[in-house]
Formats: C-alpha cells, sequence, structure tokens
C-alpha cells in the first residue's frame, strides 16, 4: 500500500472493508484495538516471492509459523542479523498474530527490504561491468573535497587540563586560551567557541571546539548547566530554522554539538553531586563521553576501582553516555559498543611536551615515578578516547546527534508550537 511518501508511516483504524454497511464499534471499544503502522515495502518480482516462499515452506508446519521465528527466517535469507530497526518491522507486521501464514511473511519481507540493501540470496547479481564499484571511490572524492567538520564541547571544573586535552588529542593549539594561563574569574559559566581547519595527508577536517569557563567554580554552582544546555539547544534551534525555511540552503551548515567531553576530577570516590546533576541534565541532549581527568595522579589499582565505581554510579542514576545504540547497528556493532562502555571513563593524561625515552621522541610527562606517555595504552587511555572521537565513533557521533538528540529536540519543539 502507497503512502504517497518514500518510507512514510501512517496510521489507519482497524476497521471493515470499503463498502462494509456494519457500523462502527464504540468509541471506548475501538480505543482498545491497537493501531498499526502500514509499511512501505518494495514490489517483488517473481523469482524473489518464489525464493521467499521456498524458505518459509521448509519450515513451516501447516502452511504457518510462529511469529518468534520470523525473525530466524529473516535473518536466513538475508544471511545477516537484523538490525533494530528491521525488527521493528518484523514486531509490527506479526506480534499480533497467533500464526504467521506464507502470504503475511512476503509482506514482511517486502518491507523489510525496503530498509535495506543487505539483501542475501535475494539480490541480483550483475552478470557484467556496470560501474558500481566505483560509487566508494567517487563518494570518498566527493567527501575529500568538501572536507569533514565535527563540533566539540568541553565541560569541567578549572584545573582539570581541559586546554591541554584538546591540544594533546589533536596534536595542535586549538583551545582558545594557551595552555597554564590563568583566566579570568567569572560569576557564572561562560561559552567560548574557536574553529579551526585541521590538515592531515590531504583530509581537511573543520573543528569547532566550545569551552566552558567558570564552569563548577562557584560556590553555588545550581545554575552553571544552564548556559550549557542553552548553547547546545540553540544549536539545534538554528538547525531547525533552516530546515524549515521556505529557500533552504542547498548544504545546512551543521553546528550542533556532536560530542560534549565530560571531566572528572581524579578523586576516587566517585562522582560528585555536581556531575550528576549536570550529566542528568545533558545527556539527552547530547553525546556525553566522561573523562578521568589527570589520571596520572592515581596507581592503576585505584585507575581500576574508581572507574568501577563511576560505571555504577552512572548506571544507578540512569546516566546515557555515548556510545548510543543505533537503529542499522549489526551484532558485531553492538559488540563493539559495548566493549567501548566497559571501558568509560576514559582516564586520559595531557601533555603536549616532547621526551627522548629509549632513543625515540615521544609526548608526555615526566613524574617521580617515571615518564607518562600518553600516547602509550598501557599508560594512558588518550588513544582510546581518540579512537572514539575519530577514528572509529565520529560518523556515529554525528548520526546519534542527528536521529536522537536533535529529532528529540525537533520532536519537542514542533509539538509545543502553536499552529496559529
Amino acid at each position: 500500500m502507497s503512502t504517497g511518501d518514500e518510507g512514510a508511516y501512517i496510521f489507519v483504524e482497524p476497521s471493515g472493508e470499503p463498502g462494509d454497511e456494519t457500523p462502527p464499534p464504540p468509541a471506548d471499544a475501538a480505543a482498545e484495538v491497537p493501531k498499526r503502522l502500514v509499511l512501505e515495502s518494495v514490489d517483488l518480482t517473481v523469482a524473489q516471492r518464489q525464493t521467499i516462499e521456498a524458505g518459509f515452506n521448509a519450515v513451516a508446519a501447516n502452511g504457518s509459523i510462529d511469529p518468534e521465528d520470523v525473525e530466524g527466517l529473516a535473518s536466513q535469507l538475508l544471511g545477516s542479523t537484523l538490525t533494530d530497526a528491521i525488527l521493528d518491522v518484523v514486531i509490527d507486521m506479526t506480534d499480533h498474530l497467533d500464526a504467521v501464514d506464507v502470504d503475511t511473511f512476503v509482506s514482511t519481507m517486502a518491507a523489510i527490504l525496503a530498509r535495506t540493501t543487505d539483501w542475501g540470496i535475494l539480490k541480483t547479481q550483475a552478470s557484467g561491468p556496470v560501474g558500481i564499484g566505483s560509487l566508494v571511490a567517487h563518494e570518498g572524492r566527493r567527501l575529500l573535497k568538501r572536507g569533514f567538520s565535527f563540533n566539540l564541547m568541553v565541560v569541567g571544573e578549572s584545573g582539570l587540563g581541559k586546554t591541554t586535552l584538546v591540544n594533546t588529542l589533536f596534536r595542535s593549539p586549538i583551545a582558545r586560551t594557551p595552555p597554564g594561563e590563568p583566566r579570568p574569574a567569572t560569576k557564572t559559566t561562560e561559552i567560548h567557541t574557536v574553529t579551526h581547519v585541521i590538515e592531515e595527508k590531504g583530509v581537511r577536517l573543520k573543528l569547532t571546539v566550545t569551552d566552558t569557563p567558570g564552569f563548577g567554580d562557584q560556590v553555588d554552582n545550581t545554575g552553571s548547566v544552564a548556559p550549557i544546555l542553552a548553547h547546545i539547544n540553540a544549536q539545534h534551534a538554528a538547525y531547525l530554522q533552516k530546515e524549515l525555511a521556505i529557500a533552504r540552503p542547498p548544504v545546512i551548515v551543521d553546528t550542533r554539538v556532536h560530542a560534549l567531553l565530560y571531566f572528572i576530577a581524579p578523586t576516587g570516590h566517585g562522582l560528585k553531586p555536581l556531575d550528576v546533576a549536570v550529566m542528568r541534565e545533558l545527556h539527552t541532549s547530547v553525546n556525553i563521553i566522561p573523562v578521568i581527568a589527570k589520571a596520572d595522579g592515581l596507581t592503576l589499582a585505584e585507575r581500576k576501582q574508581f572507574k568501577l565505581r563511576l560505571r555504577e554510579d552512572l548506571a544507578r542514576h540512569q546516566i546515557r553516555v555515548f556510545p548510543w545504540p543505533l537503529s542499522e547497528d549489526d551484532a558485531e556493532d553492538e559488540a563493539a559498543k559495548a566493549d567501548v562502555q566497559d571501558r568509560l571513563p576514559f582516564a586520559v593524561v595531557g601533555a603536549t611536551d616532547e621526551a627522548t625515552v629509549n632513543g625515540q621522541y615521544v609526548r608526555g610527562r615526566q613524574t617521580p615515578w617515571g615518564f607518562v606517555d600518553v600516547d602509550d595504552p598501557e599508560h594512558c587511555e588518550l588513544p582510546l578516547l581518540r579512537d572514539a572521537l575519530i577514528r572509529v565513533y565520529l560518523a556515529d557521533l554525528k548520526q546519534t546527534t542527528a536521529q536522537v538528540h536533535y529529532e528529540l529536540y525537533r520532536e519537542q519543539h514542533l509539538a509545543n508550537t502553536d499552529p496559529a
């Protein structure tokens, strides 16, 4: 059934067929019947339908299968684990049934195929060169010409090394204020933003870093988070305004905050009340990545115990931190993200000075008990943080910002907007 828009969802009331003269049920009775989604689906070829029916008949007993078996059979036909988005389709199409017949399963598969290009045995193999194989290289060239962008916010009390860590992460003098330079006292949290273009091997990254001087430095810090949340929402609002404009720009400049590094003091005692209050206020609006600042002040045993205590605090206070699951994540993605979750918060040390250790130049800090190499995962988890921000999850951070945090803001904003 077509809805007119690609991928659109429409609600239909469960009622009789057109022309049915039976009067509708009372309003209270109709309310008890759940509304179902009518999903867009692909038009199957005869060969595709026969393949799906053959797979169904191979496992069906008395012409039907249990709804719980649909996921496994669909996975077998597609040759891959179903993502959460596809599982939602399966649930909507079959969860209300006691048994699934062949026509329902075919319809379910048609709806699934509309949401993925991983068609398994249902795909069509080209018999000769078509040119599809060059699409990746072509898209890569377009991305290189356009460059990449990333918007990072850093939040934490003064003295935790935020400036030094940012400069260490990107191997450049990124921060607005040089490390160690005293800042004037402020009566509230301020928002300072700087933008740089960093180039490495011909790849350009437009990096915007937003600092929050004054955060947590007052006797009464109850208002510390308000300017931070206001800035994050202001970027969502600016993007929404451009998106809803009658004459939209061909490319909307994305100033939305993609990641927030939250700096935790290395006390060894767990989250402070301010940490809890701030992260609870922000976690539905931005991707929070908690880090233990100046972690070289902890022994390895203390660091391990502190991280465990922090994870327990985050779970107890129901604070969600990155990485968030995405609808298209497969089993491999989920396992990788679970591994990252088990390593949080990252215990980091910032240092831009170089020294010669065993004949090699390394970045780090000299301490009374030895040299801390910030690029050695055995000494410091800065490489893990860099992987999470840039090498592995930059696209996920931006996608979560767009699909989760921005969509939540957009939904709430439009719902509260007076049509008049």
